[in-house]
């Protein structure tokens, strides 16, 4: 039998809104990764 063992992901917090995110990804919130803006925000 194998063991199988579920780890939580880790998370990272975005340096341009503090919103929890997960690492080298881009920000749900914002839109930016590494200090640039990736999505431009399409609410008006």
């Amino acid at each position: 039998k194998a063991m199988w063992k579920v780890a939580a992901p880790t998370t990272t917090t975005c340096p341009q809104c503090n919103s929890a995110m997960l690492p080298h990804r881009v920000c749900p919130e914002c839109g930016s990764y590494n200090g640039r803006e990736v999505f431009a925000d399409t609410t008006e």
